[in-house]
């Protein structure tokens, strides 16, 4: 049975000026014809074009997912000489299964969170708030009290910020 191997390209996505191809679409199917011209010199067989959603990372900033469009090709694998085959069949040893051990029977404990420390310190504020105080030892459930005292570094951050917007 033959094996192969494949190969995935991306689709050229603009055109390839040569002499004759004046217009878009022209030039396009001279960079696809050119581009399966060489990979059939090189053995390999085109197979079909696909449309893969791609994504472009995480967070705000990310471009989301894109689509791209690929060319699959395969070439046949040369099949290996008979004294080969021969031989890594002699090679192939059978070995008894191996044991399935038995599911433990003691359930294990759930981590147990780690206690936070609190930065105290007579540049940040927040640490000698009440309001601060509580929300660093939040249990997930949703709070609407206020949250009294700004740090200093939030203070001279935005003070920072309206220097550069006044000009001065």
């Amino acid at each position: 049975m033959p094996q192969y191997e494949y190969r995935v390209i991306p689709a050229p996505d603009r055109g390839l000026k040569a002499r004759g191809f004046s217009t878009a679409d022209s030039r396009f199917a001279n960079a696809l014809q050119t581009l399966m011209n060489d990979m059939g010199m090189r053995g390999w067989e085109y197979q079909r074009a696909e449309t893969l959603p791609v994504s472009d990372g995480d967070g705000p900033e990310s471009a989301g997912t894109q689509w791209r469009n690929m060319l699959v090709f395969r070439r046949q694998i040369p099949e290996r000489s008979p004294l080969i085959l021969q031989a890594t069949e002699r090679l192939d040893v059978k070995y008894p299964p191996a044991p399935v051990a038995d599911a433990p029977q003691k359930r294990a404990e759930p981590p147990r969170p780690m206690p936070y420390s609190q930065p105290a310190g007579p540049d940040d504020d927040a640490s000698q708030s009440e309001g601060a105080t509580r929300m660093l030892r939040d249990n997930g459930v949703e709070e609407h009290s206020d949250v009294s005292g700004i740090s200093n570094a939030l203070m001279r951050l935005a003070a920072s910020r309206n220097h550069f917007k006044s000009g001065n």
